[in-house]
């Protein structure tokens, strides 16, 4: 095995990867772990097989914070094709509904996205990973039943227009940022449910997820490169770079040593500070609400946990460690 394939695997790390149309999320991962021989590997947020974009994996020890990656906000550039309504909300599906939308203006549009901003409680599409009962809603359907209704709460940060084709079949581009958990193609609908006319997701790219955007992510064909140069570990971010977006604190030799044994950290042991990469972006409430999530480091500033924080005024007084990743 290459040296840039065991320095992944004895630390850990994640690759922004380009999925590519055509491809399940879990298509991908097993094409990582197939070329990189790395077994331990996992991706951060389904995409859907039509739908092309960000697919952050994350390898080895690095699948110990996948939930974070998980839990942050994504952002989309959505194509929506007006005038026609189909079984799974996208291109995928049979044509359920057929009206003219010729009448859509442009103005009737974006007063529709802007009603969908905010927190809005959402219609789960029948043919989605939504489980009840432990049993995935897509394996309902696949056997031939008919899937509960399910609803779940998720928040639309920004959405906005970016073009607008009018006609028999107008065609809408936008852009939006949400939550994690929130079905794009179901804002399609909405929206096309809200104009009259009926509608669905025609096209989806994932343009960020988190810190990660699509103008840094390596399509698998570079990835391919990159192992077969040896050189897995200079494209792979660190477990800390990954969770950029939280504020970091570098603890002293000492109490990095204490921690890695599961000792928490306090106030007095911080010898560092490091402001986040990016953001502020936003994670789905897991609780702890009030305490916000950081990064606990050692002075080479290796991630060694990451902790709830409680304040003393601005000085950091206590951590509650959500999870130890040194001795992982």
């Amino acid at each position: 095995m290459d040296s840039g394939v065991d320095e992944v695997m004895s630390v850990g790390g994640v690759l922004n990867v380009l999925k590519p149309p055509g491809m399940t999320s879990h298509d991908v991962v097993a094409f990582a772990r197939r070329i990189t021989r790395i077994r331990r590997v996992g991706h951060t947020g389904t995409l859907d097989p039509g739908a092309a974009g960000v697919l952050p994996l994350c390898l080895g020890k690095a699948t110990r914070i996948a939930e974070y990656l998980t839990a942050v906000e994504k952002t989309y550039r959505v194509e929506a094709t007006f005038g026609v309504s189909t079984s799974t909300d996208d291109s995928s599906g049979g044509i359920i509904g057929e009206s003219d939308a010729s009448f859509v203006a442009e103005g009737a549009l974006r007063e529709a996205l802007a009603g969908l901003k905010g927190e809005i409680l959402q219609r789960v599409p029948p043919l989605s990973a939504k489980k009840y009962r432990g049993v995935r809603s897509y394996d309902v359907v696949r056997a031939g039943g008919e899937p509960r209704s399910l609803t779940a709460t998720v928040s639309i940060y920004d959405i906005c227009l970016v073009s607008f084709a009018p006609g028999w079949r107008c065609v809408a581009v936008f852009d939006v940022t949400c939550s994690s958990g929130t079905y794009v193609r179901t804002i399609c609908s909405d929206i096309g449910r809200i104009l009259g006319c009926g509608g669905f997701m025609s096209f989806l790219l994932r343009t960020a997820a988190g810190g990660f955007g699509v103008g840094s992510s390596l399509t698998l064909e570079e990835l391919v490169e990159a192992v077969g140069r040896g050189q897995l570990g200079d494209v792979a971010i660190t477990m800390s770079g990954a969770l950029g977006f939280m504020r970091g604190f570098v603890l002293s030799e000492g109490a990095s040593e204490r921690l890695s044994h599961g000792n928490p950290a306090r106030g007095e042991d911080i010898v560092g500070i490091v402001e986040p990469s990016a953001g502020p972006l936003r994670l789905r409430p897991k609780g702890g609400e009030g305490r916000p999530l950081v990064r606990l480091l050692d002075p080479r500033g290796r991630l060694l946990a990451v902790a709830r924080c409680t304040f003393d005024g601005e000085s950091p007084r206590e951590f509650s460690l959500e999870k130890v990743i040194a001795g992982v």
